[in-house]
């Protein structure tokens, strides 16, 4: 039976690629954290007129309605409404990819001109 030398360099080349082959794929960047915003509406205001979150960060927003009217959470840039009787809550998930400035509103008839108006502030920080 015939052996079969490898010169020296040949073996250090395929142990290179080997390797190479081998390495684990770069790791995917974290997924940001949700932010849970809690935002409650009484008669006949917000509890908070500006929330802050980031840009491109998942936000869960918990509405609940303290008041004995119904009312009714708008952002209409963001094609998000949610009616709330008296004593419901609803949880509401999205993303912001870009920093703005978005006005929310009671959009029930005279509720916004009341000052049921508030500001979802997005930027990079």
């Amino acid at each position: 039976m015939q052996e079969h030398h490898i010169p020296h360099w040949a073996a250090l080349a395929l142990a290179g690629l080997l390797a190479a082959c081998a390495a684990p794929a770069p790791a995917a960047p974290p997924t940001p954290a949700v932010q849970d915003i809690s935002l409650v509406a009484l008669d006949i205001y917000w509890d908070q007129d500006v929330i802050e979150a980031q840009a491109n960060q998942p936000l869960r927003l918990t509405l609940r309605n303290d008041g004995a009217l119904d009312h009714n959470f708008e952002i209409l840039e963001l094609d998000i409404s949610v009616l709330l009787s008296p004593g419901e809550s609803e949880v509401v998930e999205f993303v912001v990819g870009r920093n703005g400035i978005f006005s929310y509103l009671c959009s029930i008839p005279g509720h916004d001109e009341a000052g049921m108006l508030g500001e979802l502030v997005i930027s990079d920080q």
